[in-house]
C-alpha cells in the first residue's frame, strides 16, 4: 500500500508539473501532455500487479483506427486484460461516465474491460454493462495540498485479475467474430467512400487505394453484385473475419502457446505446412494476399481490427470435437 501511495504522489506531481508548463509555454496542449506522464503511471502500477503485464501504447493513431490508447496484456499467454482510453486533462470538473459509453461501448465490443480517464478520474467500464469510477485524488485539484486516493488499487487488482484462454461453443465463437466483422464493414464503408485526396495521412490513403483497386478487380472478375460501398465493405469483413476462424481450426495443438497461434493465425496463408488446407478456400487466400500490407500495418483500420481478432483467437481453445469434425459449411452460413 506504500508503494502504490508512493506511486500515486509521483504521478500526481509529475501531473502537476507538465501541466503547468504546457499552459505556460504553450508548446503542448492540456488534452495531451499529461499522456506521457499517465503512462509511466501505468508502468510503475504493472510492476505492483505482476511482472508479466505489458502494454502497448500509441496515442497518435489508435483512437482513430478502432482501438483505445493502451493495451494490457500477458507477455506469456497474450490474454488480454482491457484497454485504457484517455480524455482531455481537466483539474476542475469530474468526468460523467454517461458522457462517454456511446463511445465506450465501440471498445466493449473487443470482450475485455475499458478503463477511461482523463488523468485523475478513471471510469471502469465492464463488457457486463457495469461501470464504477475512482478518482486519484478530489477536484478541484488543490495542487499545494493533494491527498492521494488509494482506492485505486482496489480497482487495478480487478482490472489485471482475468486474462488467459477460454474454452468457449461455436456458436459463443462464431457471434464475437460476427459482431467484430459488423464493425469493420462500418470502418470500411467509411474509407470506401474516401476519395485518395481526402486521406487524413499516407496510411489512410494507402488503405483506400488497396481496397478500391481490390474492388475494382472483384466487381470485374467475380462478383458483379458488389456494386456498393456497403456490399463491398461487408464481403471483406465477412471473409477476413471467417479467414481467420478456418485458419483457427489449424492451429489447435495441445501444447501450443498463444503467442505461437497468435503467429500461426497469419502464416497460415502463406506456410508451406498448411498449403494444401489454404488452397481449399483459394478465393480467400487471393484475398488475404492482395490486402497483405494493410493487415500486416500497426496503424491502419484494417491491419488493427486483424491484430485485435487475432489476439482473441489465439487465447480461444477449442474442444476436441470442434477441432475434430468442424462443419465449415454450417460455419459459413451461420457467419
Amino acid at each position: 500500500m506504500e508503494q502504490l501511495n508512493n506511486i500515486i504522489s509521483e504521478y500526481i506531481a509529475n501531473l502537476s508539473k507538465d501541466y503547468q508548463t504546457a499552459i505556460t509555454t504553450g508548446n503542448a496542449t492540456p488534452e495531451l501532455s499529461f499522456r506521457p506522464v499517465l503512462d509511466g503511471f501505468f508502468v510503475k502500477a504493472m510492476s505492483i500487479f505482476g511482472k508479466d503485464i505489458q502494454r502497448i501504447f500509441e496515442p497518435r493513431s489508435q483512437g482513430k483506427y478502432g482501438r483505445p490508447d493502451w493495451m494490457f496484456s500477458n507477455a506469456n499467454t497474450m490474454g488480454i486484460y482491457g484497454y485504457v482510453e484517455a480524455k482531455g486533462f481537466n483539474p476542475n470538473t469530474t468526468l460523467n461516465p454517461k458522457d462517454y459509453e456511446s463511445q465506450v461501448k465501440r471498445y466493449l465490443y473487443l470482450g475485455n474491460p475499458v478503463i477511461l480517464t482523463d488523468g485523475i478520474d478513471f471510469i471502469l467500464y465492464r463488457p457486463s454493462g457495469k461501470t464504477e469510477m475512482v478518482s486519484v485524488c478530489s477536484k478541484p485539484i488543490q495542487w499545494e495540498n493533494v491527498q492521494p486516493n488509494t482506492d485505486i488499487l482496489t480497482m487495478f487488482k480487478e482490472y489485471f485479475k482475468e486474462e488467459g484462454y477460454r474454452t468457449i461453443s461455436e456458436k459463443q465463437l462464431v457471434a464475437e467474430l460476427s459482431v467484430r466483422a459488423k464493425h469493420l464493414c462500418t470502418d470500411l464503408e467509411d474509407i470506401l467512400s474516401l476519395e485518395e485526396d481526402e486521406a487524413e495521412n499516407k496510411t489512410e490513403r494507402d488503405t483506400i487505394v488497396s481496397l478500391k483497386h481490390l474492388w475494382d478487380i472483384a466487381r470485374k472478375n467475380h462478383d458483379k453484385s458488389l456494386v456498393d460501398n456497403h456490399t463491398f465493405a461487408g464481403f471483406v469483413a465477412q471473409i477476413l473475419s471467417f479467414a481467420l476462424l478456418y485458419a483457427h481450426r489449424f492451429v489447435n495443438e495441445n501444447n501450443i502457446l498463444p503467442s505461437e497461434k497468435y503467429e500461426k493465425l497469419h502464416s497460415f496463408w502463406t506456410s508451406d505446412a498448411f498449403k494444401r488446407d489454404a488452397l481449399r478456400l483459394s478465393p480467400f487466400k487471393t484475398l488475404l494476399d492482395a490486402l497483405s500490407d494493410e493487415l500486416k500495418s500497426p496503424f491502419s483500420k484494417l491491419g488493427i481490427w486483424y491484430d485485435n481478432t487475432r489476439h482473441l483467437l489465439s487465447c480461444v481453445r477449442l474442444s476436441d470435437k470442434q477441432v475434430a469434425t468442424p462443419n465449415y459449411h454450417e460455419l459459413y452460413e451461420a457467419f
